[in-house]
């Protein structure tokens, strides 16, 4: 699944790139259905509640993770955000950012 999270992240860069105020990025578990699914935000400021980004890429498709795995779920995504932050082709996207992971809508954010 790191091969397809990388490939969506860097389309998502390449199609609107981070804004230079974005200093708080968010990766964001979502959960429909039982089917959770993966999305992507920033903010100048640090959050109290995943909702209302500064920056949500235009073409923020979803990251499906249930077509990986069914019960993915926030160790997983933190375990993900932290693989990423060491890969070569990701890493710099992610220098003198703050990573956070949370569940949408919900106030507790976790720093990666």
């Amino acid at each position: 699944m790191i091969t397809e999270i990388k490939k969506w992240l860097l389309g998502l860069f390449e199609d609107d790139p981070i804004p230079y105020e974005i200093k708080n990025l968010y990766f964001i578990l979502h959960k429909e259905n039982n089917a959770p699914f993966l999305s992507f935000a920033g903010s100048e400021l640090p959050l109290k509640k995943l909702i209302n980004f500064e920056y949500y890429p235009l073409e923020a498709q979803f990251f499906p993770t249930h077509k990986f795995q069914k019960d993915f779920n926030l160790t997983n995504l933190k375990s993900l955000v932290e693989k990423l932050q060491n890969d070569k082709e990701i890493e710099e996207i992610f220098i003198e950012k703050t990573l956070f992971i949370g569940i949408f809508g919900q106030k507790e954010i976790y720093l990666v």
